[in-house]
């Protein structure tokens, strides 16, 4: 585990301006799901158990940093999430949050994509505690 959401806030601070033009979140949160209109998500589980302004410590697993881009943690919450790839968004660089999914999904979805094993040792918590990192 890198650590956990609270230990990286602290190094992260609250400024909305970093350096080299990467802006930090307003706030830092998991999304369990996106609703994006559809009305009929509201019939399911995970809807169902949500529960406004919960407050959980996130253990951080990985971190996907796209240079000049963007930058996401990588967390398994211990609660329903919709998203395949649950994540926090930390650092906007050009890109808009959303594509912290994007980017997850282009190098962690398939046996054949750089990220595919490493992410999933961090999903299921293979990783000894150690950082790992791999250039593409």
């Amino acid at each position: 585990m890198i650590g956990t959401c609270t230990e990286l806030m602290k190094v992260l601070g609250n400024e909305k301006e970093m350096v080299d033009g990467y802006k930090s979140r307003p706030t830092y949160h998991v999304t369990t799901m996106f609703l994006g209109g559809n009305q009929e998500k509201v019939n399911t589980e995970i809807f169902k158990s949500y529960s406004d302004g919960q407050k959980v410590e996130i253990p951080i697993r990985a971190l996907i940093f796209v240079p000049g881009k963007i930058m996401a943690a990588v967390c398994f919450p211990s609660t329903l999430i919709e998203n395949k790839f649950p994540h926090m968004t930390l650092l906007l660089g050009s890109w808009a949050a959303k594509f912290s999914n994007d980017a997850l999904t282009a190098t962690c979805s398939e046996p054949s994509q750089p990220f595919y094993d490493l992410y999933h040792k961090a999903k299921n918590q293979e990783m000894g505690g150690s950082a790992y990192a791999q250039k593409i």
